[in-house]
């Protein structure tokens, strides 16, 4: 289940287009359309997140949509993709990674637009503070996801922050 109601897939020519959140609804994934051949593992992966807290795997990149996206946040979600659960990092780090570190606002532009929330983990994108920072859902939603995945607040920020910041290789 969703920690905060309903999601919403919308899936074409066996591609994952969009996740929309939808708070305050009832805690299913319903599916209202014969799904396209190879959408089973799009809908698996996401069941297996929800169930088990796992991450998504690399195939699951390969089903999503992202022709649509510019060059900018193509890298932007790569990266932040690779953040496991129970895992974050900030926006300053995304934007040190594209070789930009003044982009940091413009990270937080690109991640507030992520049209696959969930899959892309946005909510693990945090404040070099750790502060929780915003999120397209509302922030309560963006701890409620991060606390299901373990991490643990103190008042609006992280506690002991520095334990939670994943360490790419």
């Amino acid at each position: 289940t969703a920690p905060f109601g309903e999601i919403e897939l919308f899936v074409q020519n066996e591609k994952l287009l969009k996740i929309q959140l939808l708070p305050k609804k009832a805690k299913t994934i319903q599916i209202n359309k014969p799904l396209a051949k190879d959408s089973h593992k799009v809908f698996f992966e996401i069941f297996k997140f929800f169930d088990k807290q796992k991450m998504f795997s690399k195939k699951i990149w390969e089903s999503l949509e992202i022709q649509k996206l510019s060059a900018f946040q193509k890298k932007v979600y790569e990266a932040t993709f690779l953040i496991p659960p129970g895992k974050t990092q900030s926006y300053l780090w995304v934007a040190k990674q594209m070789g930009n570190p003044k982009a940091v606002r413009a990270v937080a532009s690109a991640l507030r637009r992520n049209p696959l929330p969930l899959i892309i983990p946005c909510h693990r994108v945090v404040s070099s503070s750790g502060k929780i920072g915003g999120f397209v859902y509302g922030s309560k939603n963006k701890k409620k996801l991060l606390q299901k995945e373990g991490i643990q607040f103190d008042g609006d920020k992280i506690y002991e922050f520095s334990k939670v910041l994943y360490k790419f290789k």
